[in-house]
């Protein structure tokens, strides 16, 4: 998936520490933050891997700002 993430990140012309990536699957967050990206976590009552910033429930949670 890192070459995945990386081909999209090339052809957007930006760098990996200016997005953000929101998974219901913690595994598919694990490149992302290798690459540098902020990761959130949409899961409930589980405990938050180490690669994972923050865990929501909802994406309503995700607020700009």
């Amino acid at each position: 998936q890192i070459r995945a993430y990386t081909a999209v990140l090339r052809k957007l012309k930006v760098s990996a520490r200016r997005c953000i990536m929101v998974e219901d699957t913690a595994m598919n967050l694990r490149p992302a933050k290798q690459l540098g990206m902020r990761t959130f976590w949409i899961a409930r009552a589980m405990k938050k891997p180490l690669w994972v910033d923050r865990r929501l429930n909802s994406v309503l949670q995700l607020r700009r700002g």
